[in-house]
């Protein structure tokens, strides 16, 4: 509908429940029209109307309450949902709105109760996900990492294809301290959508964490031929390349020019930093005290305290070649 037409309706329809103000239909459209216009207050008092004229109409009571939650009225809403579930206890739409009310309300036990009744309800795979997704989230927020990681599988098991639940899951499994299955999650991530960068960086960490070195270098790599590759993953398979714990990895010639390239492109301390590491590891000891001298003495000029002294220790290193 073009948007002078959906003027004349809301029109048509307003006129419609002044007249009668027991037309439910009416009303219930009218709050649809407003509030796919962003106009939620009039929508919520419409919602509410057609609710009022037909209490047993769940779906004007669950938009109604819904309405009121989007217009911040929490406490409301979170009322109308629960009157909703004392009559329709299995109300899965009604369930998922008044878990989400109580999380953001911080009330966290009672929205975890409400989401995993809507779990056990199995009403649809699509709520169950949404579910899982929700506890997830909740209890990694209060550092349930294993609970976390069991909702986030679950919702793979719904969902092969949940971005969400796949970077959820690598996080999790990051903060536990697995990073080689933390890795393997953000694999599935950029087989499903190889432009993510955050993946992307996930991937790598996680990869230098686990110390497969060789294969954070190939996941680099790859990473850099997408077009929307950010220059920090060129820092980091510079610093890798330049400093890598494994000797076997290390390529100082490249590692420099890679640095060359970033510093050249941004010139920050950190890129400095890097490029005088590489220097380092091919041999140019003077040239990297040289840099690195001038690090530390910005890094004071500045103020960045903690920056020079991790500088300086850099620096000293290069002085004892």
């Amino acid at each position: 509908m073009r948007t002078g037409e959906e003027d004349e309706a809301i029109k048509w329809l307003q006129t419609s429940v002044e007249n009668n103000p027991d037309f439910r239909n009416g009303h219930f459209n009218l709050a649809t029209m407003l509030a796919g216009r962003g106009r939620l207050e009039e929508a919520a008092h419409h919602f509410g109307e057609a609710h009022r004229i037909d209490p047993e109409d769940v779906e004007a009571h669950l938009e109604f309450a819904t309405a009121l939650g989007l217009t911040g009225q929490k406490e409301k809403a979170i009322t109308e949902l629960r009157a909703l579930l004392e009559i329709h206890p299995n109300q899965s739409g009604a369930l998922l709105n008044l878990g989400i009310l109580l999380a953001q309300r911080q009330q966290v036990d009672e929205a975890i109760r409400a989401f995993s009744d809507l779990i056990q309800i199995g009403e649809s795979p699509e709520a169950e996900l949404a579910a899982h997704l929700r506890i997830a989230t909740l209890e990694a927020e209060r550092g349930m990492e294993e609970s976390a990681i069991g909702h986030y599988r679950s919702a793979i098991e719904l969902d092969p294809r949940s971005l969400e639940a796949y970077l959820g899951l690598a996080s999790a499994l990051g903060r536990t301290g697995k990073f080689a299955e933390a890795a393997t999650e953000y694999s599935q991530v950029l087989a499903l959508d190889p432009a993510r960068m955050d993946a992307h960086f996930g991937l790598v960490t996680a990869l230098i964490l686990s110390e497969q070195y060789d294969s954070a270098v190939v996941s680099l790599e790859e990473s850099l031929s997408q077009p929307s590759a950010p220059l920090a993953l060129k820092h980091v398979l510079a610093q890798l390349l330049a400093a890598c714990p494994d000797a076997e990895v290390r390529d100082g010639d490249r590692a420099l020019v890679l640095a060359q390239e970033v510093f050249q492109e941004d010139q920050t301390l950190d890129h400095a930093e890097t490029v005088a590491m590489a220097l380092a590891e091919v041999g140019k000891f003077d040239d990297a005290v040289e840099l690195q001298s001038r690090v530390v003495a910005e890094a004071q000029r500045l103020g960045q305290t903690d920056l020079a002294r991790r500088a300086q220790s850099r620096l000293e290193k290069y002085q004892r070649g």
